[in-house]
C-alpha cells in the first residue's frame, strides 16, 4: 500500500507542496526536508524496515539502550517532577516503561510484535496494548507523558499518530521522541553505494517509511499541536546492536559512534543547533494549552483590598483564555469563614506553612511546597499577590525555572497591592522587607502597581526598572444600596438631622483609625462648630478594636462614636455618611473610597502612597497630612459648615471615578480585568 504521503501533494510535516524524487525511492519535501519513501507499511500495521534480529533479542536490545533509557528518564522527570501517566508507543520488549515504572510514573505501553508482547507482559507484568494507537480510541486528556522510541519514521501516517498523541495527552503533557536522523542517513546511504563499504559489507544506512531531519520533526510536530518544541542529537546506542559494522566487526563500529557524535555535537555547538548530523535525534515537546494557565499567589484570603481584588481577577478574566490556579496560606480565625472563589478557580491549593509573619522554620517550608506546586502545575504565569506570599512566590518561580527546562517561558509578574515603606512596621522588618522586594524585583518580568503614585514610590526606593511596571487600579464595582438611608440610620440610633462622619477599615495600625476618633474628640470638643448633632461611625473590626473603644470612653466620645463591627451591607451603611474619611498612614489605592465615590460622598483623606490619584486636593475631595487628628477634624469642620461646597466635591469625585477609559468606569471591575488581560497576553506573546 502506497503511503498517505505519497498520495497526498501536501506534506505532512509543514504543509508545504514543493517536493522532488530523492533515492531511495521516495520524495523528499523541498521546504522542510521530510522524506516519504514509496514501500509504505501497511495503514493498520507498522512494521520496521528492515527488522534486525537483534530486535528480537531482549538481551542485546537492553544493553544497548539502558543507558539512553536513562538519560531521557531524567530529562523527563525534570520536566514533569510529579510523574503521572506515561504511555510508550512502540515500546518492544518494555524496558523503558518498567525503567519508568521504578521512578514513579503509573506505565501501559503499545506493542504489535508477539515476542515483545509476550516478554513485557509474561516477565515484565506490564499493561500493553496490542494494537496500533490509532485504533485504541484512549480517553481524551489521559495521559501526562508520551514517549516514542524508534518508532515514528515507521509508521505509515506519523502525522495522524501524532495528532491522536496530542488528543490523548493532557494541556501541558510531555512528548519525548527518539528517531533516525535523515541527514545522516541520506548521506550514509549515499556512501555505502560506493565501493569500499560494498566490499567492507557495512551498512551504515537506516532509512524506513519516513526519514525526518530536525527541520521537519519540528514541522510535524508544530502542526500536531505541541510547543516549547526542543529538538538535539541523540546518544548513540552501545556496541553494534544492529549488525552494521560487516568485516569491520562491531567495536569498530561501537568506538566510531561515540566518536562520531563528538564531532556532531560540536557542529551542534558551533551553529547554535541548527545543524544536527548525528545519526539519531531527540525531541521534547509540550502540548499546547489552549488557555494560560495562572498560578495566583497570595499570603492570606480576608476581606482586604488585595483578596477582593484578587477574587474579582480570578472570576472574571475570560475563560476561554485563562485558567486560574489559587494558592493561598493560613488566614486568621476572624477570616476563616471567607470563602475561596471556587467557581471561579480550575483548582484551589492551601498552603498553611504560607504565613503573613516572619518564620524561618515556616518560609522554608512554604517554600520548599511552592517549587514543587509550580513544578507540578507548570503555568504559563505566576502571578503573586502582596508583600510576604511575593517574595516567596517569585524566588520560588525563579527556582522552578532552574531546576525545569519546561518551565522557561514561564513569566512571572507581582502585585503588591501598595508598598509597606511605611505604616505598616519598625524600621528593621521594613528594611528587610523592603530588601527583598529589590531582591525579587530582578526575577520579576512585570510589577503592577494600583496607582502612579505607588509605582512612584517604589521605583523611588529602587525596586525594579520603569519599564517592568505598569498600573492597573483594583477594580471596585457600584453596589447599589439595598436600604433607604432613613432606615440605616433609625438601625444605628443616629439622631434625627445629625451629621454622620464615617470610616470603614480594618481596625488595624495602618488604617489609622485611632486618628479618626482623636479628631472626633477634637470636633466633639469644639463648641464653635456645632459639634453636638454629628455622629461618628466606624464600620470595620480587627485586632485594635477594644483598644479603639478605650480611647473613645477615654476622650469622653464613647457615646458620640458608633462602631458598627465587620459588615456585610457596606454600601448602606457608607450611603448614610454625610462625609467620608480615610485616616490610612498607607493605601494602595483605597477601595472604600471608590465606593464613596460612587455614592458622592465628600471625602477626606491622608496624602499618602495611591490617595492623591483618586483624590485631588480641593477637587474631588480634600487631602490633609498622616497621622494627624487636628488635620482631619480641621477639613470635617470645613465641609460641615459648607454643605455646598461638600456637594460640588462629592459630584466632582463621582464623575472621576466612572469616567470611561480602557474598557470601563475608571475605577471599575471591567477596566481592571481588561488591563489585566491584556498585560497577560502581552507577556505571553499572544495578542
Amino acid at each position: 500500500m502506497k503511503s498517505p504521503e505519497l498520495n497526498n501533494p501536501v506534506c505532512a510535516a509543514c504543509g508545504g507542496n514543493t517536493r522532488r524524487a530523492e533515492r531511495p525511492d521516495g520524495l523528499v519535501c523541498g521546504d522542510c526536508g521530510l522524506f516519504a519513501s514509496s514501500s509504505a507499511a501497511s495503514s493498520s500495521r507498522p512494521a520496521k524496515q528492515p527488522a534486525p534480529q537483534s530486535e528480537n533479542n531482549e538481551k542485546v536490545y537492553l544493553h544497548s539502550k539502558k543507558n539512553l533509557f536513562a538519560r531521557a528518564l531524567k530529562k523527563m522527570n525534570a520536566l514533569a517532577p510529579s510523574r503521572g501517566r506515561l504511555l510508550d508507543v512502540g515500546c518492544g520488549f518494555g524496558y523503558f516503561i518498567k525503567a519508568a515504572a521504578t521512578d514513579g510514573w503509573t506505565c501501559e505501553g503499545i506493542e504489535i510484535s508477539h515476542a515483545a508482547i509476550e516478554h513485557a507482559r509474561g516477565r515484565l507484568d506490564l499493561k500493553i496494548y496490542d494494537k496500533p494507537l490509532t485504533e485504541l480510541g484512549l480517553p481524551s486528556e489521559s495521559y501526562n507523558a508520551v514517549t516514542m522510541w524508534g518508532v515514528l519514521d515507521v509508521l505509515p501516517d506519523p502525522a495522524a499518530d501524532l495528532k491522536e498523541v496530542a488528543r490523548i495527552l493532557q494541556p501541558g503533557g510531555i512528548l519525548f521522541i527518539r528517531v533516525n536522523n535523515f541527514t545522516y542517513h541520506r548521506n550514509a546511504f549515499r556512501l555505502a553505494s560506493t565501493a569500499i563499504p560494498r566490499f567492507l559489507r557495512v551498512s551504515p544506512a537506516v532509512i524506513h517509511n519516513y526519514g525526518f531531519s530536525g527541520a521537519s520533526l519540528a514541522a510535524i510536530l508544530s502542526r500536531a499541536g505541541f510547543e516549547s518544541i526542543k529538538i538535539a542529537n541523540a546518544r548513540p546506542t552501545s556496541g553494534d546492536p544492529y549488525g552494521t559494522g560487516g568485516r569491520l566487526g562491531g567495536l569498530f563500529v561501537g568506538v566510531f559512534k561515540q566518536v562520531y557524535y563528538a564531532i556532531a555535537q560540536v557542529v551542534s555547538a558551533v551553529t547554535g543547533g541548527r545543524i544536527l548530523v548525528s545519526s539519531a535525534i531527540e525531541a521534547r515537546a509540550v502540548k499546547k494549552n489552549p488557555r494560560a494557565k495562572i498560578l495566583h499567589i497570595i499570603t492570606r484570603l480576608d476581606m482586604g483590598g488585595s483578596s477582593r481584588a484578587l477574587r474579582d481577577i480570578c472570576a472574571g478574566l475570560d475563560p476561554r483564555k485563562f485558567e486560574n490556579v489559587l494558592l493561598y496560606g493560613r488566614t486568621s480565625e476572624a477570616d476563616r469563614n471567607v470563602a475561596a472563589p471556587s467557581g471561579a478557580c480550575a483548582k484551589i491549593i492551601y498552603l498553611p506553612q504560607l504565613i503573613r509573619e516572619i518564620s524561618p522554620l515556616d518560609d522554608a517550608l512554604a517554600f520548599a511546597d511552592l517549587v514543587k506546586i509550580i513544578l507540578r502545575e507548570r503555568p504559563r504565569i505566576v502571578h503573586t499577590h502582596s508583600s510576604k506570599a511575593g517574595t516567596l512566590g517569585r524566588l520560588a518561580a525563579f527556582a522552578a525555572k532552574i531546576v525545569s527546562p519546561a518551565l522557561k517561558e514561564t513569566k512571572i509578574v507581582h502585585t503588591p497591592h501598595g508598598h509597606i515603606f511605611y505604616g505598616y512596621y519598625g524600621g528593621l522588618k521594613t528594611a528587610f522587607f523592603t530588601a527583598a522586594e529589590r531582591l525579587t524585583a530582578f526575577a520579576t518580568d512585570c510589577l503592577a502597581a494600583l496607582t502612579e503614585g505607588e509605582k512612584n514610590e517604589s521605583l523611588a526606593r529602587g525596586l525594579g526598572k520603569a519599564g517592568q511596571w505598569t498600573v492597573i487600579p483594583s477594580g471596585v464595582e457600584a453596589v447599589e444600596p439595598s436600604r433607604s438611608a432613613p432606615d440605616v440610620r433609625k438601625e444605628l440610633s443616629v439622631p434625627d438631622g445629625a451629621v454622620v462622619v464615617g470610616t470603614v477599615a480594618r481596625l488595624e495600625k495602618v488604617k489609622g483609625v485611632e486618628y479618626f476618633v482623636r479628631a472626633a474628640a477634637r470636633i466633639v470638643g469644639d463648641k464653635s462648630a456645632n459639634s453636638g448633632g454629628i455622629r461618628f461611625l466606624v464600620v470595620g473590626d480587627g485586632s485594635l478594636r477594644g483598644a479603639l473603644e478605650d480611647i473613645a470612653s477615654e476622650l469622653n466620645v464613647a457615646d458620640k462614636i458608633i462602631f458598627a463591627g465587620y459588615r456585610q451591607d457596606v454600601s448602606d451603611l457608607i450611603n448614610v455618611m454625610d462625609i467620608y474619611v480615610q485616616p490610612s498612614l498607607n493605601e494602595g489605592m483605597g477601595r472604600t473610597i471608590v465606593e464613596a465615590m460612587y455614592l458622592s460622598k465628600p471625602i477626606v483623606a491622608t496624602n499618602v502612597q495611591g490617595i492623591p490619584d483618586l483624590i485631588s486636593d480641593g477637587r474631588t475631595g480634600l487631602l490633609v497630612p498622616p497621622s494627624d487628628s487636628e488635620a482631619i477634624a480641621d477639613a470635617v469642620e470645613k465641609l460641615v459648615g459648607d454643605p455646598s461646597a461638600a456637594g460640588r466635591l462629592g459630584k466632582a469625585a463621582y464623575a472621576y471615578a466612572t469616567e470611561e477609559i480602557e474598557g470601563g468606569p475608571r475605577f471599575g471591575a471591567r477596566r481592571m480585568m481588561y488591563l489585566h488581560e491584556k498585560l497577560y497576553e502581552k507577556i505571553i506573546g499572544n495578542n
